[in-house]
């Protein structure tokens, strides 16, 4: 970690091999505002490769990364979210084994603010970013995927459930290029909140059905892998009910087409 620092935290990591490993976090500067953290590892020791920042951010930290090679790992989070999650913006960064160098993360259109949660990358040019995205502080929030081509970045808007008022996306993972699944959660004005899983196959995102835990209050997603296109595998957290305060651990599983 830095020295010095108030504190130094890391959030994701990603390994190419046994000699080369990318994390990613954040460190709290001695004012209490926070910096992006990135790491290496070359088999034998961590070293911090210094992150740029975009122009006037403030509080910015990284908590997603994905490497296909040891030189090439894309990782993504947000900034200037000092007034709560759903305010700041995206905030993406691509490595090239040596340097990182920022990258352009557009909102959805009409949209003002963004976040990042998670990465997955099938090859160089082809990634999918999980996060969120709204109109306005106080709105809320919906699912966001930004998608990369090896050049830019691109919005896309998976889908949330019927009657469902926002949604936040948290994992996501791609077996192939173009072939990616987003989890996350949905929420409705007057119910229990769900676990919410979208595919994203030829170019297009679409709803999978998600058995949610019997019984429960708000059910969520927060992290997905899936070794093949038809098998994918989900864990997250449950609540036995909508007032219960501490969650139970909840996985699904995938096997399809």
């Amino acid at each position: 970690g830095v020295s010095g620092a108030l504190s130094n935290s890391l959030f994701a990591v990603s390994c190419t091999s046994s000699s080369w490993c990318v994390a990613v976090g954040q460190t709290t500067a001695s004012d209490g505002t926070f910096v992006p953290l990135a790491e290496a590892w070359n088999g034998l020791a961590w070293s911090i490769v210094s992150t740029p920042t975009p122009t006037g951010s403030v509080d910015t930290d990284l908590s997603g990364v994905s490497c296909t090679s040891s030189t090439a790992c894309v990782a993504v989070g947000g900034y200037n979210n000092d007034q709560g999650i759903l305010t700041g913006a995206a905030y993406a960064v691509g490595f090239n084994g040596t340097a990182w160098t920022l990258q352009s993360t557009p909102a959805p259109t009409g949209d003002q603010f963004t976040g990042l949660a998670s990465v997955a990358c099938a090859s160089a040019t082809s990634c999918v970013a999980a996060g969120y995205s709204g109109v306005g502080l106080g709105s809320y929030a919906q699912l966001l995927a930004e998608v990369w081509d090896g050049t830019s970045w691109t919005p896309e808007a998976p889908p949330i459930p019927s009657q469902a008022v926002e949604g936040l996306s948290a994992g996501v993972s791609c077996s192939a290029m173009g072939t990616c699944t987003l989890v996350g959660s949905g929420y409705f004005a007057s119910q229990p909140g769900v676990a919410v899983a979208d595919r994203l196959s030829g170019g297009t995102w679409t709803q999978q059905s998600v058995p949610q835990p019997s019984g429960t209050g708000n059910a969520d997603l927060a992290a997905v892998a899936c070794p093949t296109a038809t098998v994918c595998e989900a864990v997250g957290a449950s609540y036995a009910s909508p007032t219960a305060l501490y969650p139970a651990a909840f996985a699904v599983g995938y096997s399809g087409g």
